[in-house]
Order: structure tokens, then sequence, then C-alpha cells
């Protein structure tokens, strides 16, 4: 933990948070190497887990400030991978000319479309979903997803082969289970288990076992339509009548009951969180991008509630 996340700066033996650029809100995957680019990654949810493992690693052992700082770094790194990977049409990180809707690798002085693995689109898609685990969820936007999935699904078909052999396939099944459950699942039971093949440059760290697990315990969500979810009219109404609602709900339950309801400016969604149940809800799916943190809480995020927090068993 003190290689890579030291929050001492007179650590005598380690730098002080080695891989994590604070101004840029991400990770740098390289290091200091000579390089005329600078610095570059690939792979951000790759740094997504290891701050995942700090704040469980926290939460294990009872160190709130652990905890709070693996937390931080992890909200941090989404957002970045939203921000920065995951480009939307009406974003200005990078100039109009960059025509393509995810950065494969974003260097200090350039943006490829392009992965280590190679040029073909399923390899800059999929080094975004690596490694396949629950907490991957929260750093995939779903709008941008629905809309830059199906160049995803074509650019496997069209080289099958190598989609397979590489084990880029199990990511694509991956994140088709936020979209399309059902499809996942069936797609997932018919791989055949050379994808997982240790000589297998992208399935070698993954299982069918642990495909399936995602995808059983993912949450397919129906995403809004652009042209209604940014309509302002519809955002200010939806507003005041939670706004009424919250009223009325303090009016009946009182100052001190258990409920409350907490408003998610994420995306202009919002989403109702019980004390007494600790689950976050919108129409039954959740939405908004919520975690509880601390003792006695388990990782709880919009996108996904792990088999166990789901099923009420601690992990």
């Amino acid at each position: 933990i003190r290689d890579i996340a030291n929050p001492n700066s007179n650590d005598p033996h380690f730098p002080q948070h080695r891989l994590f650029d604070w101004y840029r809100g991400h990770s740098w995957a390289s290091g200091i190497v000579a390089s005329p680019n600078g610095l570059n990654q690939e792979s951000g949810t790759e740094a997504l887990n290891a701050h995942y493992g700090l704040y469980l690693y926290g939460v294990a052992t009872g160190n709130e400030l652990l905890a709070m700082t693996g937390q931080t770094m992890l909200l941090t790194e989404a957002k970045s991978l939203q921000s920065y990977w995951q480009v939307h049409p009406d974003s200005n990180a990078y100039p109009p000319e960059y025509q393509h809707d995810i950065a494969g690798i974003v260097w200090d002085r350039l943006v490829e479309h392009h992965s280590f693995f190679g040029k073909q689109p399923f390899f800059v898609y999929g080094i975004q979903l690596i490694p396949i685990t629950p907490v991957v969820h929260i750093a995939i936007d779903l709008h941008w997803l629905r809309k830059g999935f199906p160049t995803w699904q074509k650019s496997c078909s069209q080289d099958r082969s190598l989609c397979e052999e590489s084990g880029f396939v199990s990511f694509m099944i991956a994140a088709q289970a936020l979209l399309n459950k059902e499809a996942a699942w069936k797609a997932a039971l018919e791989l055949d288990q050379s994808v997982f093949a240790a000589s297998c440059a992208g399935g070698n760290g993954n299982s069918l076992t642990n495909l399936l697990h995602f995808v059983a315990s993912s949450q397919s969500i129906t995403v809004v339509p652009a042209e209604i979810r940014y309509s302002w009219p519809i955002v200010l109404m939806g507003w005041l009548v939670l706004c009424v609602i919250a009223v009325l709900m303090l009016f009946f339950a009182g100052y001190g009951s258990a409920i409350r309801m907490v408003c998610c400016n994420w995306d202009s969604q919002a989403a109702w969180l019980s004390e007494e149940e600790d689950e976050i809800e919108v129409n039954d799916m959740p939405i908004c991008t919520e975690l509880s943190f601390g003792p006695g809480h388990e990782f709880e995020s919009a996108h996904t509630l792990s088999a166990a927090t789901k099923y009420g068993t601690t992990s």
C-alpha cells in the first residue's frame, strides 16, 4: 500500500502517491520514462481496481483513513475515465478532429485510438473493462456504452477468430451484460474454454465462472434517450415533484424518521436511499452513483451490487 498510495510525504522508503496524479484526476501506468509523449495510461479500470483494493483493505482492518483514501481515489478515477477515455459527442476534452468515442491510450501530449494489444476496436474498448470485477460498473457511463457497443460488437464479429483467441470477447460480453443481461448470459455459455486458457493474453486472468457471476449480478438498465434526458423542462419538473414529495415525507414521517431522501445530481438523475434497507433505487433500478463506506457498510454503487451484497452476505 505504501508503494502505490503512500500519503506520507516524509516517508524515507516510498514516494507519495506513486501512480496517482491528483491534478489530472487519474493514474499513470508508465511511470517516469524517456518518452517524447510523456506519461501514459491505457487501462484505467486496472487502476480502479487498485483503489478498490485500498478501500477494501481499509474496511477489513478498520482503518477509516485508508478506506477514505481508497474511496476518494476510486471515485476520482472513475469520473476521469468517463471524461477522458469515454468520449461523449459533446465532450471538449479533445479537438474536434478526434472522431472516436473512446480513447485507447491517453498520453501527456496525445491521445490514441489504439491499444498496446492492437488497433482493432475490440481491443480499444475491451482494455477499459480489465479486469472483470464488480467495481468496474461505476466507471462505465451507460449512455456512452449504449452508443458505442454496436461498434464494439461489429469489430469482434468481423475478426471473430482474433477476438476469441485474444480473450477480449469476454470483455465484450461483460459490457453487454450491462445492456442486455439475457443475451450476455447466452453468449457467455457459448464461449469455448480456450478463451480462458493460460496462453490467452486477454482471458488468462479471467474465467467462465467469474464472467457468469458478473453477468448474473449485473442489472440491465434502460437508458433514457438523450433528447429526453437533457430536456430542461422535464428535468425541472422532475425536481419540483421530488421536492414536493420530500416535503410530504417530512410532514408525515416526522423529523426523526429513519427514512430520508438523497438527491444525487449525477447526470440529472435522482435516487432514493432508505437507511433501514440501505439500498439505492430508482424505479427498482440503481442509477445514481452513491457509495456507502465505513464500518458495517458493504461497498455499494448505483451500477453494481455484488451477489454477496445483493443476497445479504458479506465477503
